[in-house]
């Protein structure tokens, strides 16, 4: 998405989850993280490792043998980290914590052309 450090990574109930910290002077706080989670990380990937965008991080994870049936999908998410955010223990709880990270709209930050629909479109509730 944007330049950025590999922060956190660990492993979701589709794959992995990879967590990227962003500097960004419009931003308020200065620094957001980028989520991104069904993955499979690209060989050498590690916590501590720079990236660029455009860079490949991942592919999506093999869903094929997962017990819900759960095509293959990314899921994306931005967030502003507290002052006080660790990347000790990060897990799905930590984004789902508004003490610790304030989920932002990505059409916000998201700055290349992008389709934003409606929840009334049936694309929105169709796999």
């Amino acid at each position: 998405m944007h330049d950025g450090v590999v922060k956190a990574m660990f492993t979701d109930y589709l794959g992995k989850a990879i967590i990227i910290e962003h500097e960004n002077g419009a931003i308020e706080k200065g620094r957001f993280l980028s989520i991104y989670a069904h993955t499979k990380p690209q060989a050498g990937l590690q916590i501590g490792a720079p990236v660029e965008e455009g860079d490949v991080i991942a592919t999506l994870a093999d869903t094929g043998k997962s017990k819900s049936g759960i095509i293959p999908h990314l899921h994306f998410s931005l967030g502003l980290p507290s002052r006080h955010f660790s990347y000790d223990r990060f897990e799905w709880r930590t984004i789902r914590t508004p003490e610790k990270i304030t989920l932002l709209d990505p059409l916000q930050v998201i700055d290349w052309p992008h389709q934003a629909l409606a929840m009334v479109n049936t694309a929105c509730r169709e796999l």
